[in-house]
């Protein structure tokens, strides 16, 4: 642990109710199979407020009662017992709260000068072992002298996408600013049931290994003014053969696509060569021909898909941007028509 943060409690911290029997078993579905082995690391930074102060036992408390709705947060993977379930048993999420050396988020960082910055944001989230009998979530609560505070957070991919996470922390926030849940139930059963898990062609990650993979990762940060991206949105030309209206990521994600084509024919003497775009595909309220509710449905709801660019593609500047486009959008309606018309999951392409 790095010397500026000291543990000031470590526990694991149950739902407040007991899970149903009914609902001690869950399933697996076919996209939780396909995210099983990483974590999923996410910090909030939050100003001290005058109007009012951190409380611990509140957060905690709205915490706990949080998890009974999202029940499976709290379980455990149990290869040994079913490879493809969930045991639902309430054994509790690891919960640390910290003293934090510094002021606040910044001064810590900056006091950090024999760490990247990558390094020293990773000790302000729960340190969560990979082993089959670990917690599938983690929450630190890191609090500054200054009485700000940064939650950092945990969760196996396994039990959720970022769809799910987003709708967890705004209930637990709901709950700790009202004192009361929201009324409606996420449901994690609906995927596992339409979409169950299956053996597949290829080995999945080994979650008993803790040992860090042999290579280095490279991490380059690019942020995109909104008002530009939507500029950028009014320049593509719409026609028959491309989807409408292309969202934000779409054409940020064609951007990017783009440039490295662009790298890599200067690279290659200005020959271009094929290329892949491999992305994620949201599949809630594409898939209206099946089951229309899986629009706001909790759990993996994504897949991933490939786009693919001959490199003796004619490059055309006026509208090359529009190529990378469609070939982007054209790859998630396929994915998603192949997904809806198929009669079992055998019948979905990996």
């Amino acid at each position: 642990m790095n010397c500026y943060i000291e543990i000031q409690s470590r526990k694991m911290l149950k739902p407040s109710a007991p899970t149903p029997d009914n609902l001690r078993r869950l399933k697996l579905s076919l996209f939780d199979q396909l995210d099983i082995g990483a974590y999923v690391p996410i910090l909030f930074n939050y100003l001290p407020n005058s109007t009012s102060s951190y409380d611990d036992d509140k957060l905690e408390k709205s915490l706990s009662e949080t998890l009974t709705k999202f029940y499976p947060f709290a379980g455990r993977f149990r290869k040994d017992i079913d490879p493809f379930s969930i045991d639902c048993n309430d054994e509790g999420i690891e919960y640390v709260r910290t003293k934090v050396n510094a002021d606040d988020l910044a001064q810590y960082l900056r006091g950090q000068a024999h760490n990247d910055i990558e390094s020293s944001l990773i000790d302000l989230l729960p340190v969560m072992d990979r082993l089959p009998s670990s917690p599938l979530f983690g929450v630190q609560v890191n609090v500054f002298n200054n009485g700000g505070v940064t939650i950092g957070i945990q969760i196996l991919h396994m039990v959720s996408d970022a769809f799910t996470l987003v709708k967890f922390v705004n209930e637990w926030a709901h709950t700790t600013l009202t004192g009361t849940m929201p009324l409606d139930n996420p449901g994690f059963g609906q995927l596992p049931w339409l979409f169950p898990a299956r053996a597949l062609p290829f080995p999945l990650p080994d979650l008993n290994t803790t040992t860090a993979p042999n290579h280095k990762d490279v991490t380059r940060r690019f942020v995109f003014d909104a008002l530009a991206i939507e500029n950028l949105r009014k320049t593509i030309k719409d026609n028959d053969t491309m989807m409408k209206q292309p969202s934000r990521v779409v054409v940020v994600m064609s951007l990017i696509w783009k440039v490295f084509t662009h790298i890599s024919s200067a690279k290659n003497n200005g020959n271009s060569r094929d290329s892949s775009l491999v992305f994620v595909v949201n599949l809630r309220g594409k898939l209206s021909c099946i089951a229309p509710s899986l629009q706001h449905v909790v759990g993996n709801c994504v897949i991933p898909a490939i786009a693919n660019k001959e490199g003796d593609e004619a490059r055309r500047k006026d509208d090359e941007l529009n190529d990378f486009v469609k070939l982007v959008g054209n790859t998630v309606r396929d994915t998603c028509e192949v997904i809806g018309k198929a009669e079992s999951v055998d019948d979905i392409p990996l």
